[in-house]
């Protein structure tokens, strides 16, 4: 059933674009005993229910749904993306119908083409985003370039109970997103390639299958991805690398995949909580010292020099922030459910509740690519919904890595 429970987490958040809802939240209730029960090898629950033909079709007709940026304005560029989604759905439908009055190839160009120019063209009519992330990966690598560190420059103010004098990503993202700050002026170019990139390895991995076609297409097919894309999220970025770790660790000589895993451990702070499948799945590989020198090496590399800098405004920026938050209920998590009951944040029922469900995902076997990116998104899932805030971007990771599971599962990688 991996396909259907995507189809369930997805529709967990996207029709509330991640924000609280009690539907969502029971939904997301829902995906939280289904994915035990996946993971428990429960028979009746490893079968398809649905076929990644139809899941595509359907994922379309979200697409049409949902779709809309929150700074578009009454752009011509909408009316056009409206067409082309409505277009791709055909498209979608004279695909899994094996249609001979397109050929399917030319039906896959096409929907990439309108994947592609629905991502540009939400970039094209919303230039201007009034949100803080966006200020702070922009201005943090043009700060980075002129020879300032991000993490001790002050940022614009957005919000009134927000003094933004922090850097709340580490080091890997000022590296990663300052190519195309420079060239475009924008960090959202950067995802649009990132999902792009993404798309591509998960072809490569599974260019095998006789429907390695519609794979790419799936994964571009995310319904809130042009949202995601006007709001400057980072996590396509972070699926790009997990998922380029994946294809690289299939290749006799796979050190790389450990430098690679090492950038993704220096760009989110969150991505640590995967360390421990990470050393279970390279345990697989008979190079373990190797790839784990390799994964601290990157991470020396890439975050010793912002922490000399200044380590105090590091600290501040990167760590210690992020533990100080406090809890936001408009939120989608479960804490955010029990604030309309009466009940707030409770950091000792929080970390009972994460560190059990950890116990559970940590102690399952990570035998192939399949499990560790299916474990991967049942991490971030409980370490994101039983916390004191979560939102789409965080909840777009846990879907697109559940789907990278699923599709290597289907074809035993």
């Amino acid at each position: 059933m991996s396909y259907l429970l995507y189809l369930i987490i997805l529709s967990g958040y996207i029709f509330s674009r991640g924000f609280f809802a009690t539907g969502s939240v029971s939904v997301l209730l829902c995906a939280t005993l289904l994915y035990i029960l996946y993971f428990l090898r429960n028979g009746a629950f490893r079968k398809e229910f649905i076929s990644r033909e139809q899941l595509l079709v359907v994922l379309c007709l979200f697409s049409i749904v949902v779709y809309g940026g929150l700074y578009q304005g009454n752009s011509w560029l909408v009316y056009l993306s409206y067409f082309l989604l409505m277009l791709n759905f055909i498209l979608g439908l004279l695909l899994i119908g094996k249609s001979t009055f397109i050929p399917a190839k030319r039906i896959v160009i096409f929907m990439l083409a309108i994947a592609l120019s629905v991502r540009l063209f939400m970039i094209w009519s919303s230039p201007d985003p009034y949100i803080d992330v966006y200020d702070y990966l922009k201005n943090g690598a043009l700060a980075f370039v002129s020879g300032q560190n991000p993490y001790t420059v002050n940022y614009a103010r957005y919000y009134q109970n927000v003094i933004p004098d922090y850097y709340s990503y580490l080091p890997g993202m000022v590296y990663l997103t300052l190519p195309i700050v420079l060239i475009f002026h924008d960090p959202r170019y950067t995802f649009i390639l990132a999902e792009f990139l993404a798309a591509y390895f998960i072809f490569k991995m599974t260019e095998k299958s006789k429907s390695s076609y519609i794979y790419p297409l799936l994964f571009l097919a995310n319904p809130i991805s042009p949202y995601m894309i006007e709001q400057s999220y980072t996590e396509p970025l972070i699926l790009c690398l997990l998922l380029l770790f994946g294809w690289l660790s299939l290749k006799p000589k796979n050190i790389l995949s450990a430098a690679v895993f090492g950038l993704v451990l220096s760009t989110k702070q969150y991505a640590l909580f995967l360390l421990p499948l990470f050393l279970k799945l390279i345990g697989n590989f008979r190079k373990t010292i190797p790839m784990i020198i390799g994964v601290f090496t990157t991470i020396i590399l890439i975050v010793a020099p912002f922490f000399f800098w200044n380590p105090s405004d590091f600290w501040h920026d990167a760590i210690s922030l992020q533990l100080t938050f406090g809890p936001r209920y408009e939120g989608l998590t479960f804490f955010s459910l029990l604030y309309r009951f009466g009940f707030g944040y409770s950091v000792y029922l929080s970390l009972l509740i994460i560190c059990l469900f950890l116990i559970f995902i940590y102690r399952r076997k990570v035998n192939n690519l399949a499990a560790f990116f299916s474990l991967s998104s049942f991490v971030f899932f409980a370490l994101f919904f039983f916390n004191k805030w979560a939102f789409m971007n965080y909840y777009y990771l846990i879907s697109q890595l559940f789907l990278a599971g699923a599709v290597l599962r289907e074809n035993e990688i």
